[in-house]
């Protein structure tokens, strides 16, 4: 038990391997949560905050001990090995070794913790709340960090409790609507309210790879924001949602919530707890505008009192904004709305407007892998809407071995060779094949996030992170994943075979024809 020899500590871990340690670091979280002691301060803090035993057991809320070593040392009294706990982020070795845990510590100490799970109910991270809010040296949030079994852009908290609501609450699919909000406890509040169909981002706001998880659940999304600055500057970004997705993307603020009869409440948790604050809410939520006409509006406050000249410089940016977010790959009816939001705005003619968007600098995000624009030959992703993608056997079988790792380890050198940055067409897929030789890929401790500790340019990184989101979509353990690897790498084969089978009749039948005979001549019409 304990982890075993030094050597087996240099294996990665896989993502089912991950998955398990997951499963069993929540079902730890939840033992301390009921725990006489060790789980007295979590359970308090819940209940100062209203939050029920249903949903406690819904959400599988949990807590982390105040200790270095509660989670380490039940690994090590199970037997377990540590190699996928130090993958999933749960624990991390001493410096010097040696001491409880079997030289491990724990990373959620003394905190509610929160387990997030993927779209099919696996629990692939965690958060953690701080127990006490006058302890401010310690963070209020500590999350899980990203690995090959999180991509924190495209998972949302609380997803399959509102997609299989409880019996008598609507739902995402019900509703035909998520409802995204920003934090835990407030996903949690809403659902105890009985609003079924709301998410929360795992970072500042939705992004384009969150908005496609939920369009395969409904066609609306409303992002609901605290009515603070921050939340305004957030519900700005929002529009890259809009332009990057089918989804009609509406904007709700908690600014509204006091003329809708709901005092001064900041967020969803403190307006659910008032008497009447869910139907306040789901007013609130109603009340929604879409993202481009919130845009327009800020945008008109922003005007105010501005010169001719401040004020066009104002539009000016705004068309570039708009053209960098994909303005040129959006349908010709939803261009023509934008177009008239903005001449509106503006108190010009449409064509005025028209030809300022004709004017814009090409936009910076569709520029190809290499910095070439589209019209230059450089490669792009298909659209703003659009990821990257792997394309063939030989860029699905690199997508499995970025996925797991521990993949590439287990490859003899002819299959290693198969996957040569020089065999890849597309320049994309060569800088992630180059990834597989640096030394960091080899490494314990390697993560989808160390990518950048081996490329510089932020292109490739979402490219490694979209192909290994690809395989997770599509295959559900290492197991399938080393499988899917083995059947591309097979086709390769049976591929390159046909190939020189091919060279070698095309070299003996031009042996065959007498030297110094010309080709026939080819047919005439």
């Amino acid at each position: 038990g304990g982890g075993g020899p030094p050597h087996d500590h240099e294996r990665l871990a896989t993502r089912e391997e991950m998955a398990r340690a997951n499963a069993f670091a929540c079902e730890f979280f939840k033992i301390i949560l009921r725990h006489n002691e060790h789980g007295a301060e979590a359970r308090a803090l819940l209940e100062r905050r209203g939050v029920s035993p249903a949903m406690v057991e819904r959400f599988a809320i949990g807590a982390a001990p105040d200790k270095w070593d509660g989670l380490a040392l039940s690994i090590e009294k199970k037997g377990l090995e540590f190699r996928p706990f130090v993958a999933a982020g749960l624990v991390k070795k001493r410096d010097g070794g040696g001491g409880g845990g079997g030289g491990y510590f724990d990373l959620f100490r003394h905190r509610l913790i929160f387990p997030i799970h993927n779209t099919v109910g696996q629990v692939v991270a965690f958060g953690g709340r701080r127990l006490r809010d006058d302890d401010k040296e310690t963070a209020k949030y500590y999350n899980s960090s990203e690995s090959a079994l999180f991509n924190k852009s495209a998972t949302l908290y609380g997803l399959p409790q509102a997609v299989k609501p409880l019996e008598g609450v609507r739902g995402i699919r019900e509703e035909k609507c998520a409802v995204v909000v920003e934090g835990y406890m407030d996903v949690v509040a809403c659902h105890q309210a009985g609003i079924g169909n709301v998410v929360a981002a795992l970072g500042t706001a939705l992004n384009a790879q969150g908005a496609r998880v939920l369009s395969r659940q409904c066609d609306k999304v409303v992002l609901l924001f605290d009515g603070d600055e921050a939340g305004q500057r957030a519900a700005d970004r929002a529009l890259e949602v809009l332009f990057g997705s089918t989804l009609d993307v509406r904007i709700a603020t908690m600014s509204r919530a006091k003329e809708l009869g709901g005092g001064d409440a900041k967020d969803p948790d403190e307006l659910v707890k008032q008497p009447g604050g869910g139907d306040v809410l789901r007013r609130v939520i109603a009340a929604g505008i879409d993202a481009l006409t919130h845009r327009c509006e800020r945008l008109r406050a922003a005007a105010v009192g501005l010169g001719v000249q401040a004020k066009a410089k104002l539009i000016e940016e705004e068309i570039q904004k708009l053209v960098d977010l994909g303005l040129a790959a959006l349908s010709p009816v939803h261009k023509q709305m934008v177009v008239q939001r903005i001449a509106t705005l503006a108190g010009v003619n449409e064509s005025v407007i028209r030809e300022a968007i004709a004017k814009s600098r090409q936009p910076s995000r569709r520029a190809g892998p290499n910095g070439e624009s589209e019209q230059s030959g450089g490669e792009v992703a298909d659209d703003a809407a659009e990821r990257w993608k792997p394309v063939g056997a030989r860029e699905t079988a690199l997508a499995c071995v970025l996925a797991e790792p521990v993949l590439w380890i287990e490859l003899s050198q002819a299959q290693r060779s198969q996957l040569a940055p020089g065999l890849f067409e597309r320049e994309i897929a060569k800088k992630l094949s180059a990834i597989l030789d640096a030394e960091a890929f080899s490494a314990q401790t390697f993560t989808l996030s160390r990518v950048r500790a081996i490329v510089d340019d932020e292109s490739t990184v979402s490219a490694a992170q979209d192909f290994v989101s690809e395989v997770s979509m599509l295959q559900d353990s290492a197991d399938a994943t080393r499988r899917q690897l083995h059947a591309c790498l097979a086709k390769l084969e049976s591929s390159a075979r046909d190939d020189a089978r091919k060279s070698t009749l095309a070299a003996g039948f031009a042996a065959l024809r007498p030297s110094g005979q010309a080709r026939p001549p080819e047919p005439r019409n």
